[in-house]
């Protein structure tokens, strides 16, 4: 048993050195650690900030997809008991398409993942109709599925990833983002390790998100600015023999691995 481990951390923060000390941060630390990580980035974000994200680019631990380009909901939500309308699907169509225009301008790159905003229950499984954008728009692997039926983020890393082959999107894989926490806490770095107990015990898949704000957010109970606790995240996770991989990476190898008249399957 070993479990697998996706970093994979929204870059959506607009506010002056943010998203660029966060870059520097989490660079610095996969490089040195080794450690392959996903940055969805908000494609506003990037044409804001083009040097941050083409330094870490040159690292070569990155991998880059979207985020859409304004942090657009694509389903209804409710956080702290307000209503985030979803946008409406022409707008939706409009921000991959200039998510991905951003990548290409700044970073030479097309995105084939997209982390939707704030995520949401049942992921897009209720939603062919997105579905159906996310294809056209050359998504093939999403994070959508993180919070339960009352909107909350306790998903748990018992949910592994799935095709959206029972809604006609064979090719579209999802990452549910278990277990995953807006805010850092006290006890955190324990909640963290506990997570990969288990998924070591049970050899799970574990798709982690954080926001490049998330380790120094007003309400936070602790202050993170140099990232250690993701360090910790990282070291502890190589002591258990967990295996550190990119999404698209993990995709692309399930494709790979499937026969010809298979229909896919994953977790």
């Amino acid at each position: 048993m070993a479990g697998k481990l996706l970093i994979g951390y929204d870059v959506e923060c607009e506010s002056a050195g943010v998203a660029e000390n966060f870059l520097t941060c989490a660079g610095e630390i996969h490089k040195r650690l080794n450690a392959p990580a996903t940055l969805f980035v908000v494609g506003k974000v990037l044409d804001k900030y083009p040097q941050a994200f083409r330094k870490a680019q040159q690292l070569g631990i990155f991998d880059f997809q979207q985020h859409t380009y304004s942090h657009v909901n694509l389903k209804p939500v409710k956080i702290e008991g307000e209503l985030k309308k979803a946008a409406g699907k022409w707008r939706i169509s409009r921000e991959l398409k200039k998510a991905n225009g951003a990548l290409k301008r700044h970073l030479g790159l097309s995105a084939e993942g997209l982390t939707t905003p704030y995520t949401h229950h049942l992921g897009l499984s209720d939603r062919p109709d997105l579905l159906k954008i996310l294809r056209k728009a050359g998504v093939r692997f999403v994070r959508s599925f993180g919070r339960d039926r009352n909107d909350q983020t306790n998903i748990s890393l018992d949910l592994q990833p799935f095709w959206y082959d029972n809604q006609g999107f064979p090719e579209i894989l999802e990452f549910p983002v278990q277990a995953w926490k807006g805010e850092y806490f006290k006890g955190y770095d324990d909640y963290l390790c506990a997570n990969l107990d288990y998924i070591a015990e049970h050899d799970l898949v574990w798709s982690f998100l954080q926001h490049d704000s998330s380790h120094h957010m007003r309400g936070n109970e602790i202050k993170d600015p140099q990232l250690h606790t993701i360090e910790r995240l990282i070291r502890y996770a190589k002591d258990k023999g967990i295996i550190l991989e990119l999404y698209k990476d993990y995709y692309r190898r399930l494709l790979n691995d499937l026969d010809p008249n298979e229909t896919p399957k994953a977790g």
